[in-house]
């Protein structure tokens, strides 16, 4: 199953975090929030992520190039222009094959099952 992860957001509310770096790439745990989001993903099943992010997010595309440890395949589309979520996740369509699931790179979810009822 396909993950489409939007990652393309300023983060200004993050500031000064975000200064030197996109929210997306923002360490959580020694790790970019982004790839903690895909982790759990992966975790329910999402072998292949489309990260839709800014041109001028150089960090993110070489950290899936050269340091992630994520057991799946990883493809990066820029949205040239901020324009919205609808926008984003237009600029993935031509990658997207069947079902997905959709999430901005900031939605950390619990993977555990065990929870009561």
């Amino acid at each position: 199953m396909q993950g489409v992860i939007l990652a393309a957001g300023r983060g200004k509310r993050l500031r000064p975090i975000t200064l030197k770096r996109s929210k997306a790439m923002a360490p959580v745990l020694g790790k970019p929030i982004v790839e903690r989001v895909m982790e759990d993903l992966a975790a329910l099943g999402v072998d292949e992520f489309v990260v839709v992010a800014s041109p001028d997010d150089q960090e993110l595309a070489h950290h899936f190039e050269q340091a992630s440890e994520l057991q799946a395949r990883v493809r990066i589309v820029h949205q040239p222009e901020r324009l919205g979520m609808a926008h984003a996740l237009n600029c993935a369509a031509p990658l997207i094959r069947g079902d997905f699931i959709l999430s901005a790179c900031d939605n950390l979810v619990a993977t555990d099952q065990k929870g009561g009822d």
